[in-house]
């Protein structure tokens, strides 16, 4: 934990100096930290040591089709580690790690004001669901990336490499083909405006109160990409009366936003409504708060714009420790969770390894 912080409190320290022009380096620096992070961490996360078993059960194993009948995992993960088989997870491990890296450093760069650099990268790490979460299930991280790529191909309507991005990230994780219905926000971005706002905001509130009845209906459809992914445990804050209140909060925030954004930023806002408007499924189908975290990286870009836009100083100054506050507080909650505790508490390098993998 004691890691996570400094990684947290370092790189976005150097984010923040990136707004003056003589220091525009301090937002790569952050990014060489997180890397470095990433890149040589070990025993690190829930997963991390059921993919690394599984991949020197590779080292022994054909690549045929009966190997993706029976494995656990995608094909696209199988294939990425059998490619890796003689050149070591630990190396898979540091590719992916560059990778993402700069993919959330240009992510950042394209669509972020450099003066809210710091509030990008500050959400990115202190928020569990994103660099967290992702370095352990890292094959939906895999996905993850393949989907931010796939934003930049949205907004310039060019919708076959889109859509080529969203059927290679299914075959590293079967749920990213749902990834596939962001397509229409790319149709419908026109401005919410108020009567949409009101719409969404009905949807919500329907959610919460009704959403148990589309238990059924979920389920039979999760099932349909696969029996395990009707399992998964990832309820989070958004279980307790703050979560709700905070994240309604935001969400009419996003939504009154949402109209004095330009169009790249606007699909961007739309997929950050789009993640806090099916959190209420999350508490029928745990598999549906797996799924927010596809959608949950568009905040990094959402949150500082929405700050950027507001004229009130003290408003801005309110909201950004609103958001904060919330942030540091599921970091905390995510430190003592039974679930996570065991797993992420100590950080520990691959210098510290047994073997070298």
């Amino acid at each position: 934990m004691i890691e996570t912080i400094l990684l947290g409190i370092g790189s976005v320290f150097f984010a923040y100096l990136s707004r003056y022009k003589n220091l525009h380096w301090g937002l790569k620096l952050s990014f060489v930290f997180i890397f470095l992070f990433l890149a040589f961490r070990y025993d690190f996360g829930n997963d991390y040591q059921g993919y690394l078993l599984r991949f020197g059960t590779y080292q022994s194993e054909k690549l045929n089709l009966e190997l993706f009948k029976l494995d656990l995992f995608e094909p696209g993960w199988i294939i990425l580690n059998w490619l890796f088989k003689d050149i070591g997870f630990f190396n898979m491990t540091i590719l992916l790690a560059f990778f993402n890296s700069l993919l959330y450093y240009h992510f950042i760069v394209k669509y972020v004001p450099s003066k809210y650099y710091w509030l990008a990268v500050f959400f990115y790490i202190f928020n569990n669901n994103l660099l967290l979460i992702q370095l352990s299930a890292m094959r939906q991280a895999v996905a993850i990336m393949l989907f931010i790529l796939s934003i930049d191909f949205l907004n310039k309507k060019n919708i076959i490499k889109f859509i080529v991005c969203i059927v290679i990230a299914s075959f590293f994780h079967y749920t990213a083909i749902l990834l596939a219905l962001i397509f229409f926000l790319v149709n419908f971005n026109k401005k919410i405006g108020n009567r949409g706002l009101l719409i969404v905001l009905l949807i919500y509130i329907c959610l919460i109160l009704g959403g148990k009845f589309l238990t059924p209906y979920l389920f039979g459809f999760i099932s349909i990409f696969s029996e395990k992914y009707e399992f998964y445990q990832d309820k989070g804050v958004v279980n307790s009366g703050i979560g709700f209140i905070y994240y309604s909060f935001i969400l009419i925030l996003l939504l009154y936003n949402e109209k004095k954004q330009n169009r790249e930023v606007r699909l961007i806002f739309k997929i950050s409504i789009l993640s806090i408007l099916i959190m209420p499924l999350s508490l029928i189908l745990d598999i549906m708060g797996r799924f927010t975290l596809y959608l949950t990286p568009a905040t990094i870009v959402a949150y500082p714009n929405l700050i950027s836009k507001m004229k009130n100083p003290l408003f801005k100054i309110i909201i950004v420790l609103i958001i904060c506050t919330f942030t540091l507080f599921q970091f905390y909650n995510f430190f003592n969770s039974t679930t996570y505790n065991e797993y992420f508490m100590d950080y520990k390098t691959i210098f510290s390894a047994p073997r070298w993998y």
